[in-house]
């Protein structure tokens, strides 16, 4: 079999923090250039081009150049100006990636990231900087460093339910899932797909449904032993679009060989039909050809004889 969903999603999962600093770099853009860019003061010109180069470095993931940035920006920015939870939210993101990682640096983000979660609790950025609070207890960030699951789930909780049917709610269930997969046991795998399913039914988090319902079908298949119970959700995700298109001959080519051994063979029909339908070049098409032949003479087989 040549695809891996697990490894896709893990990849995914492990670039999330990275990740939202993209697409905060992208928010934080438009809400600048919505707001104090505008002015005139000579003063605010300045912050804002200090801003701006600190979300450049960010860009690139110079975060030793970014900290060097927003420290200094910082020490100048108010509470009470519009651009001061970006630049405490960059600030505190920089003094947790920047290299190397110190004690220091991660205990600097943490009251940099806390200060923000209190000062602007309903701030989009807050909810970045609880995600990257959560992660910083989850891991361990240099040697000696203590974990704390129990601590990080709570803060991934509190995503969940300050910023309801928001992409950063999504991340934080895909965290906490991941905090009760990583124990290995039965029962926590199934609190982690209770939660995951959850999520897909929500109908603002559509987008999702592909990297969501795939993972899924991992834990059954490979972390619980369930095969059975994996098809359904890989077929979701081949339905709703996988998180990477190119593995989708592949997935639909595994999914009827489980649905076959399963003697859910109109599943698995089905899921041959597409690959030849909408992946003519790929390599399982004409195995694909063969097997939806096969369960074809079966099923004339199985009439006749009923007859």
């Amino acid at each position: 079999m040549n695809f891996s969903p697990l490894t896709c999603y893990q990849s995914s999962l492990a670039s999330l923090s990275r990740t939202a600093v993209t697409a905060m770099l992208a928010v934080s853009l438009i809400l600048s250039s919505l707001g104090c860019s505008q002015s005139s003061e000579e003063s605010q010109v300045s912050k804002q081009d200090t801003l701006d180069a600190g979300l450049a470095a960010l860009r690139v993931f110079d975060f030793e150049q970014s900290y060097e940035i927003f420290q200094q920006l910082s020490a100048s920015v108010q509470k009470d100006e519009e651009m001061w939870p970006l630049v405490t939210y960059s600030f505190g993101v920089s003094a947790w990636l920047k290299t190397p990682t110190t004690e220091e640096g991660v205990a600097e983000a943490v009251r940099l990231l806390d200060l923000l979660s209190k000062e602007k609790p309903k701030s989009i950025y807050t909810a970045s900087a609880l995600l990257d609070l959560g992660r910083i207890t989850e891991i361990s960030n240099f040697r000696g460093d203590t974990t704390d699951v129990v601590t990080a789930r709570r803060y991934y909780e509190r995503v969940r339910a300050e910023f309801p049917n928001t992409e950063m709610a999504i991340r934080a269930t895909l965290f906490l899932a991941q905090t009760y997969v990583q124990t290995l046991t039965p029962a926590d795998i199934h609190k982690a797909i209770d939660l995951l399913d959850a999520c897909i039914q929500e109908p603002a988090n559509a987008a999702w449904v592909g990297l969501i319902a795939q993972y899924i079908g991992v834990l059954y298949e490979q972390y619980l032993d369930h095969p059975k119970k994996a098809i359904d959700p890989y077929m979701q995700a081949a339905q709703a679009g996988l998180a990477r298109h190119a593995d989708t001959d592949s997935v639909l080519w595994h999914i009827g060989v489980l649905a076959e051994r399963a003697g859910r063979d109109q599943l698995a029909a089905k899921a041959y039909s597409q690959i030849i339908s909408d992946f003519p070049r790929t390599v399982y098409r004409s195995v694909s050809q063969e097997r939806l032949e096969q369960i074809q003479k079966e099923a004339s087989k199985k009439e006749t004889d009923r007859r």
